[in-house]
């Protein structure tokens, strides 16, 4: 099924997340760097059901700023 996906440039909702959007922003410094100019502050929201490629994405995004503000249920 993933080869069949990958072969017509398909995906499901988790291949919004992983493994597609991680290693742009881990590999792709030029991806990075324009995204990081696009949001200077980040707004996480129901970061409790955040998974691992999430948060890795969000720290990477937020660099040595940290503009990342991270809202959960109350």
């Amino acid at each position: 099924m993933e080869r069949w996906l990958a072969e017509e440039n398909l995906g499901t909702f988790s291949h919004m997340i992983t493994p597609r959007p991680t290693p742009c922003c881990t590999a792709t410094k030029s991806v990075l760097a324009e995204a990081r100019a696009r949001a200077r502050f980040i707004l996480a929201d129901e970061f409790q059901d955040a998974n691992f490629a999430q948060i890795q994405i969000l720290a990477r995004l937020a660099g040595a700023d940290g503009n990342v503000l991270r809202r959960g249920r109350s």
